[in-house]
């Protein structure tokens, strides 16, 4: 059947047809995409998280430590502070605490 006649679905390339002329990577786009995955993990893009009260009960210092260590373990980025009572969370603390763990607050 002729291709130019043939309206039955999409065209579909097999992989025998595609060409592989660009097989080196230079070092500025390595560098480029180690930007790029270094500014995913602090803007946000694609980031997960859990909410403290998975790991812990309270927010003492004893508990963000624990609630953190399991968090980042757990291969989470972001952790959710229980703010059952705003004025109780020491909020320097927490920041302390998120930045030695390398977690971001949600």
């Amino acid at each position: 059947q002729d291709s130019s006649t043939h309206t039955a679905g999409p065209r579909i390339a097999h992989r025998s047809s595609f060409t592989t002329t660009r097989t080196r990577t230079t070092a500025s786009h390595a560098t480029r995409i180690q930007a790029s995955s270094n500014n995913d993990r602090v803007f946000g893009s694609n980031q997960l998280g859990v909410h403290a009260l998975v790991w812990t009960g309270g927010w003492s210092e004893a508990d963000a430590r624990d609630a953190c260590a399991r968090t980042k373990a757990a291969g989470y980025d972001l952790l959710e502070i229980p703010l059952l009572d705003p004025a109780s969370v020491d909020a320097e603390m927490t920041r302390q605490v998120l930045d030695e763990y390398g977690l971001r607050a949600a």
